[in-house]
């Protein structure tokens, strides 16, 4: 994958945790919230040919939560 592709990627992600932030500050306990979230990163994922979609889609999913839940 090129550069420009995978920060396109990684852009588009960020895009739906920060939206999910701005939404629902408290979006990483809710496992419903959660779920749709993950969707929507392996949709993402997909469309930009990243491999191993689901295996990275749970560590995008780890690294939000951190990142996020260690500002409440």
């Amino acid at each position: 994958m090129d550069h420009a592709k995978l920060q396109a990627t990684a852009m588009a992600i960020g895009g739906i945790y920060a939206t999910a932030q701005r939404e629902q500050a408290l979006w990483f306990i809710m496992d419903a919230y959660k779920k749709e979230l993950k969707r929507q990163v392996r949709k993402v994922l997909t469309e930009h040919g990243v491999a191993e979609a689901k295996a990275i889609r749970d560590a995008v999913e780890e690294f939000a939560v951190h990142a996020y839940a260690g500002k409440h």
